[in-house]
């Protein structure tokens, strides 16, 4: 028998609305709801400030270049990121198409990556600010790709209130 989908009595809910969040330095959450409270309030204030953070470390990753004698521009970066969250991966493929250098790995060695010249330190929130900023926001955080990333203690993070971690991967092995 075919459903004939939602009635009045069961009113459909929206498709979760996902948002990434930085957690720390090196983790990231993805928090879902199902209610409109992510675009409002508290959590666009979150998501805010963490895109002000990403602009402001674009700028200073692109002075430090400049200093380099690469005056890559931020409209060139922000094309190739085009609607996403703008990052070191955006300004790495800038440089290739700039033939600054010859290949995005070459880019983070000689520029972007941790103790490079153009290296700038992401800012964000800790693990348990992004935890509460979510579920503020009626969403569900969960901690995205545990296995590719340097998580410390799973524990702390439930007690913060994680409610799920990531268990599909292409990073994740079978083991």
């Amino acid at each position: 028998m075919i459903s004939p989908g939602p009635s009045a009595a069961t009113p459909a809910l929206p498709d979760p609305a996902p948002e990434v969040i930085p957690l720390g330095r090196s983790n990231h959450a993805i928090a879902s709801t199902t209610t409109t409270s992510v675009a409002e309030g508290f959590f666009q204030g979150t998501l805010d400030v963490l895109g002000r953070g990403r602009r402001d470390r674009l700028t200073e990753i692109l002075r430090r270049l400049d200093r380099k004698g690469i005056p890559l521009t931020a409209d060139e970066v922000l094309q190739i990121a085009g609607k996403g969250t703008v990052g070191r991966l955006h300004v790495a493929r800038a440089l290739v198409a700039r033939r600054a250098v010859g290949t995005l790995d070459e880019a983070f060695d000689r520029f972007l990556a941790q103790g490079r010249p153009a290296y700038v330190e992401r800012t964000g929130f800790t693990a348990p600010e992004a935890i509460a900023a979510i579920r503020q926001a009626k969403g569900i955080p969960v901690l995205a790709h545990p296995g590719s990333s340097r998580l410390a203690n799973l524990g702390s993070l439930i007690e913060a209130g994680l409610q799920g971690v990531e268990v599909m991967h292409p990073a994740h092995t079978t083991e």
